[in-house]
């Protein structure tokens, strides 16, 4: 047998029963009706929903907080809330000081729509000057879990954040959002990771675990992380550390551009 055979894995799908009663069978519900208005003046950011409170409880279970965000994909259409991974770094993240609180967020993307939608985008100028404790604070994490050296040699990812900053096409937020989406999706898309070491997520966690200073000044982010069940912990932690890098290159990026 050659080592080409040796090597090969054979992926076994589910028989067409198999599939069939799984499908059929699994508990999804619709949930919730939208119904939207034309209006000129203050828009809806938030919207409490009164449910059940066995729903409530279990809705607590799954996302890990009583407030869900909800996200537009503007290029297919798509409306959909962000699971819990993404909610417990854009807490993680806004306790640190380097992203907004959702509702925020919501208000400052509003513009960024109508530009988009209206064919128009703010002139260069309209760049923000570099947040530079997000930056160091970004900096110390990437650091400590390891991935602050294969980041910094990365240039591409320092080219991107410039790149997507300079369109003017969106808030500072947002492109922090899409840089980490950008990173966390590479290897799935193209093959190629962004930040290979991001690939084995449980080694940057135990790093930071391990790490006696961060867990002392950053003992919340292990909390954080200590709530998401073992199984699916290291994937909140590529989550959070593509979120970390996000913030890390727009911002070392917008030095490079002259924004301090």
């Amino acid at each position: 047998m050659s080592k080409e055979e040796d090597l090969k894995i054979e992926l076994v799908k589910p028989k067409l029963a198999e599939t069939l009663i799984n499908v059929a069978h699994r508990p999804t519900f619709p949930f919730l009706v939208i119904q939207l208005e034309r209006t000129t003046k203050t828009q809806t950011l938030v919207s409490k929903v009164r449910v059940d409170p066995m729903l409530y409880e279990h809705l607590i279970k799954q996302y890990g907080t009583n407030e869900l965000v909800i996200y537009y994909d503007m290029p297919v259409g798509k409306i959909e809330a962000w699971t819990r991974d993404m909610l417990m770094s854009f807490r993680i993240l806004n306790r640190l000081g380097i992203m907004s609180k959702p509702e925020t967020w919501v208000a400052k993307s509003k513009e960024y729509i109508a530009n988009l939608l209206a064919g128009k985008k703010p002139p260069y100028s309209a760049l923000p000057p570099a947040d530079e404790k997000a930056l160091n604070t970004a900096k110390d994490i990437l650091s400590a879990a390891g991935l602050l050296n294969e980041v910094d040699k990365k240039i591409d990812l320092i080219s991107v954040a410039r790149d997507v900053a300079v369109s003017g096409t969106k808030d500072s937020d947002s492109i922090i959002y899409r840089l980490a989406m950008a990173v966390y999706h590479s290897k799935r898309l193209s093959d190629e990771p962004a930040v290979a070491k991001l690939e084995d997520p449980g080694k940057a966690y135990l790093a930071l675990t391990q790490n006696s200073e961060f867990c002392k000044k950053y003992r919340f982010i292990i909390e954080e992380l200590e709530k998401i069940p073992p199984p699916a912990r290291p994937e909140a932690v590529k989550t959070l550390m593509s979120f970390i890098i996000g913030a890390y290159i727009y911002n070392k990026a917008l030095t490079t551009l002259g924004g301090t």
